[in-house]
């Protein structure tokens, strides 16, 4: 009886929705962002340690530490993201990010790509590091573009790599509850 209420239970419906979304876009945007930064990263020759730790930063940040930073600068009167919304003229008022079913969902799926995007980016590193340069030169001898060896060098070395990185970052985005219980003290979405 308890699993015929709770399949019969629009709230769990919705529930199961707002999560499956929530993760999609999150993983999502972790992959988009992450590829190229890990790419610029890996190029670099000059500060490499020091800005790979500041794009660490946020991974390292525990998620009740970062979500409370959010919501200081997502509050509706006060918060810097409105002010500089407002200052460049694509809000004409000030939002409330966090009030608004829609706008709650997006500004922690955005909470969650900044927290979240660095450990993508660290196994996508890591990935692009084992690509041999002999690779890349026989490419480029073969009169490779750039857009052709990253295409066929440097993804295929990475497919290995990328399932690691979804598959546990599909786990870490799933067991997220820390942020959107901060943020959001419990407030539903729709």
């Amino acid at each position: 009886r308890n699993y015929t209420r709770l399949l019969d239970d629009a709230a769990f419906w919705n529930s199961l929705r707002v999560s499956l979304v929530f993760t999609a876009a999150s993983v999502g945007l972790h992959l988009a962002i992450a590829l190229p930064v890990a790419l610029f990263l890996n190029q670099l020759r000059r500060g490499r340690t020091a800005i790979r730790l500041a794009f660490l930063t946020p991974w390292m940040v525990t998620p009740v530490i970062g979500a409370i930073a959010w919501v200081w600068l997502l509050d509706p009167h006060f918060g810097v993201a409105n002010h500089l919304l407002r200052s460049v003229g694509l809000i004409a008022a000030n939002k409330v990010w966090l009030g608004e079913p829609g706008l709650a969902l997006g500004s922690i799926v955005a909470v969650d790509v900044w927290r979240g995007f660095p450990f993508v980016m660290l196994i996508l590193l890591a990935g692009l590091q084992t690509v041999p340069k002999e690779e890349y030169e026989a490419a480029s001898i073969d009169g490779a573009g750039a857009l052709q060896r990253f295409r066929f060098v440097t993804l295929p070395h990475l497919r290995y790599a990328g399932v690691v990185a979804t598959s546990l970052d599909v786990i870490n985005t799933v067991l997220t509850f820390g942020i959107v219980a901060c943020m959001t003290r419990g407030f539903a979405f729709k």
